[in-house]
């Protein structure tokens, strides 16, 4: 559960409804329009705010993934009396974020690391490229990566007993699982229970205390995706293959006038210097990584109720 400084509460759904998961996960689906929960938990949602006198309404999330733009409905459900409303959503979506937070977080990732592996070569730019590549948006660049490494600073160098992640084993400690199922297969039940008995944002966070609160400073003055998600293989920014040698082998000497050229488009300016790795590659990669993602984020969840970026 998330709570911001006004009057809205997010909870986090981690089983959502299965047409909404298979296109997370294979990237491909018939449908355009998918909603958060499944049909006969959205009718129970429905009916019970309209017994106890709750408004309700949809919100279009627009998502841009895998060469798809979908729209992800959730339920946003308002209690009139304490002015309180809570946002059902799933838990790859940050509101008014066009992506699904897998992109954010492999692109920073991606960006510290090619960063370690040759010091001093850093680059937003293919970052993107990357990124954008696996995830298959197009319209990915480097000012969104930058403005998002910039974002994720308060999240991604913790204290002692901040974020952790073992790619090897998923597991969270037993008392954080009971909290995220508490998020998770009880999420309306949740909702509901809080509109009811909460008068307040005020004293939710009185009534939660300790459990909703602030994120702690980070203490480190360089913060960096590295700390959070070093056990991720190297092996995962493999998305590129450098061919700046290709066709040097027997160069043209001759001096020749600059024959005219087609006007690139200025998106990925040096996308023609580079190929990827093949595709069963970048998709084992891909559902890897969301799975990575999907622990951290209930793990940030759980601990601090904050969004990542």
């Amino acid at each position: 559960m998330y709570v911001d400084d006004a009057s809205c509460l997010y909870i986090l759904i981690e089983d959502f409804d299965k047409e909404l998961n298979d296109f997370i996960i294979t990237g491909k689906s018939e449908y355009k329009e998918f909603h958060v929960l499944p049909k006969t938990k959205e009718e129970e949602l429905i009916n019970e705010c309209e017994h106890l006198g709750f408004e309700y309404r949809y919100f279009n999330h627009r998502l841009e993934y895998m060469n798809e733009i979908v729209i992800i409905k959730y339920l946003k459900i308002h209690n009139p009396e304490s002015g309180i409303s809570i946002s059902l959503i799933p838990w790859f979506v940050v509101p008014r974020k066009p992506f699904p937070i897998v992109v954010y977080i492999y692109a920073d990732w991606y960006y510290h690391v090619k960063g370690t592996e040759v010091p001093g070569k850093k680059s937003l730019q293919e970052a993107a490229i990357a990124t954008g590549k696996l995830f298959g948006i197009m319209t990915l660049n480097k000012s969104t990566v930058s403005r998002n490494i910039g974002a994720m600073k308060k999240i991604i160098d913790m204290p002692q007993k901040g974020l952790s992640l073992t790619v090897s084993d998923f597991e969270v400690e037993q008392s954080d699982t009971a909290r995220i199922h508490g998020l998770n297969e009880d999420a309306v039940e949740q909702a509901i229970g809080l509109l009811k008995s909460c008068p307040s944002i005020k004293v939710l966070k009185e009534k939660y205390h300790g459990v909703i609160e602030p994120l702690p400073k980070a203490i480190n003055a360089n913060p960096s995706a590295k700390h959070v998600l070093s056990d991720v293989p190297a092996e995962y920014s493999q998305i590129l293959i450098n061919t700046d040698s290709v066709n040097r082998n027997n160069p043209d000497k001759r001096n020749r006038p600059p024959r005219p050229r087609k006007k690139r488009e200025k998106d990925n300016p040096v996308q023609h210097r580079l190929r990827f790795v093949e595709y069963a590659r970048r998709e084992k990669i891909r559902k890897e990584f969301i799975e990575i993602c999907r622990q951290l984020v209930l793990d940030a969840a759980v601990k601090y109720h904050c969004f990542l970026i």
